[in-house]
């Protein structure tokens, strides 16, 4: 697949774990070097050569999925998925924990022609976006960053897709943040669009009905 002439696409009315998501999308896509900022992705089997393999996909248009596994055409690319499963927490169990893996690989031959190593550099500044309180979407629905991998083949360690040698080489790179979000699920009625609640000591605080808060639930 040429991720090159892949369009990135955006849910219309993201809720649950796709808001988040799609709000992490469209900040790691002010990032010059990170080409293409894909969503969410899913693990689908495909045959390869005789072969089954577990690939990262996500939805593209028309019913067509794109794969993810590692590709040179462009500069960088990334994409999210979920572990399984989700946590339900919180009073009237209206807050999901989960995790999520952010992953990003890299052409650094089309990034940068400095010569010195800068896979460093690439990670902080995801990392940066990520915990960027100007982004306060983004930095709200973090909850914990838990690890950095920084090996191709731990960064798609959830999949089995074609980690050869070609791709484990000087000139690619491939990382993977795992983070924990909490967000609110809607599949309950609140009175606002805005929800006031009491949290211990604290006094009043906000939440929205996407899925964003600080502290507490909607009671």
């Amino acid at each position: 697949m040429n991720l090159k002439n892949r369009d990135i696409t955006l849910l219309s009315n993201p809720v649950g774990i796709d808001y988040v998501i799609q709000n992490i999308q469209l900040a790691l896509s002010s990032i010059p070097w990170l080409e293409k900022s894909f969503g969410k992705a899913l693990r689908y089997t495909e045959e390869r050569e005789g072969s089954d393999y577990l690939i990262p996909k996500t939805y593209y248009k028309n019913k067509e999925y794109t794969p993810l596994d590692p590709d040179d055409t462009v500069k960088a690319f990334s994409f999210l998925y979920e572990d399984d499963p989700s946590s339900v927490i919180g009073i009237g169990k209206t807050r999901i924990n989960t995790t999520l893996n952010l992953v990003v690989f890299a052409n650094l031959k089309l990034i940068n022609t400095k010569d010195e190593l800068f896979i460093e550099e690439l990670i902080n500044d995801v990392y940066s976006v990520l915990l960027d309180r100007k982004n306060m979407k983004v930095y709200n629905s973090i909850d914990n960053v838990n690890n950095i991998f920084k090996w191709l083949p731990n960064a798609y360690a959830d999949f089995n897709v074609s980690t050869e040698k070609k791709w484990i080489k000087e000139n690619y790179a491939a990382f993977r943040i795992s983070l924990d979000v909490v967000y609110k699920q809607k599949s309950y009625d609140c009175l606002n669009d805005i929800v006031c609640f009491l949290s211990d000591n604290t006094g009043y605080n906000m939440i929205d009905s996407n899925g964003l808060f600080v502290k507490g639930d909607c009671i």
